[in-house]
């Protein structure tokens, strides 16, 4: 599959535990929607729990392994059924897909091995064999693997070096609690510098509340790489394993965690919407302006050196394209390399939006740099044709030259992109600096 198939918005199906048992399933012991591949009379059920999340919109539906794990096989007695619940989960959601007729794509739900939400403390070839046993099991059935819940570094290090073994990307969905770390203690950040490797798709906060989702995205947005969530509607902020509210023997009824854990009442499918909506929004890639300017023959119109800062966004990619030719007669841009690795750099009168042009502002800008630790940027002038195209960052020293040349017209095509949440100067209508009024906006 696509590597970057995760870079458009995609929907996730939602959970599918939790929709058998509002369906009427009953749970065993601690089997919970295992109990529904165990039992033939349930698998009709898991294809159309399957189809009505394919029919909502869902471009990911998940294999109902999350509780078919070794360990849970084994804690309810029915390990010697072991490789028929993972092998019948896979070839219920493939049948689901089959009837559908949709181009939808099959996850393969690989679970922390051992008590959801918690670090596994076990040795660690006893946790690599167990990931191992059901990832070969599904591996079959599924486009890509989809880590549910991991709980430390070291589960995932084991999970992907076998799962890069079986030759499929993966998607990784990392639990996270109130303090923003994994229940390992680990932050997303270590996680992701530590173990990313060319085999992601992206990263997952798997079983979190809304409140949570939100503590994290400033934090995962920043680690370049997409990125999603799967709610948890419990009124447990912070969710607990099974053993602690579920404690049914293999041939009871277990325990819904709906009961146990609550469900919250504030929430509903238009409450979520927006929530969906508010997230996407915060974290797209961008806003982008285009303007085209022209300077007539006559004009000495110039702009002195300045970085990019007073427009929409303090986050800001421009894409600056001449439509005729371009040098120092004619108005040529001029830039100082390297000094976009600075960050912003405040001197007087960079903010004075009625003052941007002329000689006296560059004279400013140039005083800026015989500072000693600034005296090694020099001016670069650009000779640029027609249809080239300058791409820098907005933090770059650039302006342009005036136009003496009276025999052209200088037209040039410029392009802003902004990130979404960096956009100070349209939330505070009070601030300087304005938005020109030649540039036309666009949310991408």
């Amino acid at each position: 599959m696509d590597i970057n198939y995760f870079k458009s918005t995609r929907i996730l199906d939602g959970g599918t535990g939790q929709e058998l048992l509002a369906r009427g399933l009953i749970s065993k012991g601690t089997l919970w929607s295992a109990s529904a591949l165990l039992d033939k009379k349930y698998h009709q059920l898991v294809i159309d729990t399957h189809l009505s999340f394919i029919n909502a919109g869902a471009d990911v539906i998940v294999t109902n392994t999350f509780t078919t794990r070794r360990i849970r096989m084994q804690q309810n007695q029915v390990n010697h059924l072991f490789n028929f619940a993972n092998e019948k989960a896979g070839e219920l959601a493939l049948k689901a897909k089959e009837i559908s007729k949709k181009n939808i794509l099959i996850a393969g739900g690989l679970p922390a091995q051992s008590n959801t939400y918690q670090a596994d403390k076990r040795e660690r070839n006893i946790i690599e064999k167990s990931f191992y046993d059901q990832a070969t099991l599904i591996n079959p059935y599924i486009d890509f693997f989809y880590l549910d819940v991991i709980s430390s570094g070291k589960e995932l290090e084991i999970a992907l070096n076998i799962i890069e073994k079986l030759n499929k990307p993966v998607l990784v969905g990392i639990h996270i609690k109130k303090n923003g770390k994994l229940p390992s203690g680990e932050t997303i950040t270590e996680i992701v510098e530590r173990y990313k490797n060319n085999n992601w798709l992206g990263l997952i906060a798997a079983c979190v509340s809304l409140e949570i989702i939100e503590l994290t995205c400033n934090e995962i947005k920043k680690l370049n790489l997409p990125f999603g969530f799967k709610a948890n509607l419990w009124s447990v902020e912070e969710p607990f394993p099974s053993s602690i509210y579920n404690n049914a023997k293999f041939n009871e009824i277990g325990k819904n965690p709906n009961i146990s854990m609550g469900k919250r009442e504030d929430v509903n499918g238009k409450v979520f919407y927006e929530f969906a909506k508010k997230i996407m929004k915060e974290n797209v890639v961008a806003v982008g302006t285009s303007q085209v300017r022209i300077d007539h023959v006559s004009s000495p119109y110039w702009l002195p050196q300045h970085q990019e800062l007073g427009q929409m966004s303090t986050k800001c990619t421009l894409f600056y394209i001449p439509l005729t030719n371009l040098n120092k007669k004619s108005g040529g841009l001029y830039v100082r390399p390297g000094t976009h690795k600075l960050g912003f750099q405040p001197y007087k009168g960079h903010d004075v939006e009625g003052k941007a042009y002329g000689p006296d502002r560059q004279k400013i800008v140039d005083k800026l740099f015989k500072k000693p630790h600034l005296k090694k940027y020099k001016n670069h002038y650009m000779k640029l044709n027609a249809g080239d195209a300058v791409i820098f960052h907005n933090y770059l020293f650039h302006g342009t030259l005036p136009n003496f040349d009276k025999k052209s017209v200088r037209w040039v095509y410029i392009i802003r992109f902004y990130s979404i949440n960096k956009t100070p100067y349209l939330k505070n209508s009070k601030n300087p600096l304005s938005i020109p009024y030649t540039a036309n906006y666009h949310l991408l």
